[in-house]
């Protein structure tokens, strides 16, 4: 990611926490949590690839 890319994703991340900050929510969101979910980042990588169902399909019909 170019560099003049992550400044204005942080400047951008940086004002919605204001903004969410601003409407004092009890429990507001932690936005960063939110863009960074760890859970969806394990599913991806727990993913199966190509050539692992290509296998399994192949395995099934013989």
């Amino acid at each position: 990611m170019p560099l003049e890319q992550e400044i204005g994703d942080v400047k951008g991340i940086h004002k919605l926490k204001v903004v969410i900050s601003d409407l004092h929510y009890r429990n507001a969101m932690d936005v960063e949590q939110i863009l960074n979910y760890p859970s969806e980042n394990e599913s991806l990588m727990e993913s199966p690839m190509d050539e692992e169902i290509i296998q399994e399909l192949l395995f099934r019909h013989h």
